[in-house]
């Protein structure tokens, strides 16, 4: 498949994700908020997860199908990679061009591995965004700079 190709299907499977309708009823639009704790673990965990456990289901998928997306990528083109490199290693002529060959390839791993590491950030950036603060603090706080503070914190989940 050709870049401009996978970038059509990737613009498609976006918009239809993207696009997917939302219905938000009274009942969910008063629906009890998940904790940022709570949803930031489950993102950590598997991109989109913490997202369709906060009952954003379009965030769910699209993060979800983005991480999917860039492992994918990163499986192929690591395997693209691996061809060029023996490619170059075992070629009697035409050193260059296998060499550049074998560079694209390796760029492309790290741009994939990019992409993918930034959708599972921004996947645990928008739990942290998007969940309440449940947390209960209990102690004190000194207000001498010099002198330690004792701060307990509970999270439910």
């Amino acid at each position: 498949m050709h870049k401009k190709g996978i970038t059509s299907v990737f613009a498609a499977l976006l918009a239809v994700f993207v696009l997917l309708p939302c219905g938000i009823s009274a009942a969910a639009a008063h629906k009890e908020q998940k904790s940022k704790a709570g949803i930031m673990w489950r993102s950590a965990l598997i991109p989109g997860m913490g997202q369709f456990y906060n009952d954003e289901k379009a965030k769910g998928y699209i993060y979800s199908l983005g991480f999917l997306a860039g492992t994918s990528a990163i499986i192929k083109y690591t395997l693209d990679q691996q061809s060029a490199v023996d490619a170059y290693m075992n070629a009697n002529t035409g050193f260059d061009e296998k060499y550049r060959a074998a560079e694209e390839a390796n760029i492309k791993v790290y741009i994939a591995i990019g992409t993918t590491a930034l959708v599972w950030g921004l996947s645990i950036l928008d739990g942290y965004l998007t969940g309440s603060d449940n947390t209960k603090r209990i102690g004190f706080i000194m207000p001498d700079k010099n002198t330690a503070a004792l701060t307990v914190s509970a999270v439910r989940f």
